[in-house]
């Protein structure tokens, strides 16, 4: 009936949010710009600057996606099953009395499960990005590379690796020759 409401009154919430987190992280970023134009050490960098991946703006952009596709996507089902109509009081359960309650209901319970399910979603999007931006490093020409956590092989030992394995395949090609003629 209604259940699309709950994921599009999320949506207005964290949108609002986005914008706030938006303009402090573009003032954290103009502060910290300015202070090292001026060379002054020690500035304060905000808890958005250091932030580890996407801003904290790029992540709730993404949740807004999830939440505003969401329920459009539901509105639409609703109007295409008859539950949603283009004149008031627009919901069909608006008209009759008694079905005001069972549409809170599905409001509630429905509406509420689906977007804890978007929110767990983009946690975990979140994390993922979070776990990738550790493993890159961005190097001072701005190129990004992978990291490597295991430890450096020296050159000498990785010829010595090689000339091994190009050993074991020569003996192996003398065996199936010498096996097969």
């Amino acid at each position: 009936m209604a259940c699309f409401v709950a994921p599009a009154g999320a949506a207005v919430v964290t949108t609002i949010v986005q914008k706030v987190v938006a303009r402090r992280e573009k003032r954290s970023e103009a502060a910290s710009v300015a202070s090292s134009a001026s060379g002054t050490r020690g500035a304060r960098v905000s808890a958005f600057a250091r932030t580890a991946g996407a801003s904290w703006a790029t992540r709730l952009r993404w949740l807004n996606t999830m939440l505003w596709g969401g329920s459009l996507l539901l509105c639409l089902e609703h109007i295409w099953h008859g539950e949603v109509v283009p004149w008031p009081p627009f919901l069909t359960a608006m008209a009759n009395p008694q079905d005001v309650g069972p549409m809170l209901r599905e409001i509630a319970v429905y509406g509420s499960a689906m977007t804890a399910t978007i929110f767990v979603a983009w946690a975990l999007v979140v994390a993922a990005s979070v776990l990738v931006s550790r493993r890159t490093r961005v190097q001072p020409g701005g190129t990004q590379t992978k990291h490597d956590r295991r430890r450096p092989v020296p050159d000498g030992s990785l010829a010595q690796v090689r000339t091994r394995c190009e050993e074991n395949y020569r003996a192996l090609e003398m065996r199936d020759c010498c096996d097969n003629g």
